[in-house]
Formats: structure tokens, sequence, C-alpha cells
């Protein structure tokens, strides 16, 4: 298991997200290991965006 520490912490946030600010970095750095972060963080179940009000009726172009 690699140490989890600000240089394995910035390449996990740099191969996981598009641009990372300091505050994900402080985040990612304050669980314990990478696994706890990658499980609680990025693995996370995201609830589902609400769909489109009814006057979205246009068919997409394809």
């Amino acid at each position: 298991m690699p140490a989890w520490n600000v240089d394995n912490a910035r390449h996990l946030l740099t191969r996981c997200l598009f641009g990372y600010t300091r505050t994900d970095l402080t985040r990612a750095l304050s669980f314990p290991s990478v696994d706890a972060f990658v499980s609680r963080v990025l693995l996370a179940d995201l609830p589902q965006p609400e769909p489109p009000n009814i006057w979205v009726d246009e068919t997409p172009v394809s």
C-alpha cells in the first residue's frame, strides 16, 4: 500500500479530476488512507439530477 501523502494525493487527483483545488487536496489528505478517500469520495453515490422540464421537447440531432 503506498503512503498517503501530498505527492500521492496530488497524483491521484490529477489522474481522476479535471483539475483540482487546494480544497480538494486538503480534503483528500484529511482521510487516513487512499482507500478511504477513494471509497468515500471518488466512488460515492451521487443523487440523480432532476429530469428536464416539460418545455424541453426538442429531438436531439444525430
